[in-house]
């Protein structure tokens, strides 16, 4: 899978960083998927197990656009729809004009 993943650090919350056996600070983060215009989804940050069981979520902190599905989100083009009045119109007629009466 090949994720591109925005993640604004300031909205990261220090109390759920944790800590592995070499001393090293992590940040558990999971996606879910929201097809946007603009993403695919969503990142958020893990909590510990208890505080989930006590509903506290974490934070949104960013999110992310996968580049390997074929982007099944239309664009602002295909979400336009023209006019009922304009839908079921004749369309003009056009008369065809032979070449050698063009003046230029």
């Amino acid at each position: 899978m090949n994720l591109e993943i925005n993640i604004e650090v300031s909205k990261i919350d220090k109390q759920f960083l944790r800590t592995n056996k070499k001393g090293n600070k992590i940040l558990d983060i999971k996606t879910k998927p929201k097809p946007s215009e603009y993403s695919d989804g969503y990142v958020y940050q893990v909590v510990p197990k208890e505080m989930r069981g006590e509903g506290i979520r974490g934070p949104i902190v960013g999110n992310y656009k996968n580049w390997d599905e074929p982007q099944n989100v239309p664009s602002f083009v295909d979400k336009i729809k023209p006019a009922p009045a304009f839908q079921n119109r004749p369309k003009p007629h056009v008369e065809e004009i032979e070449e050698d009466e063009i003046p230029f």
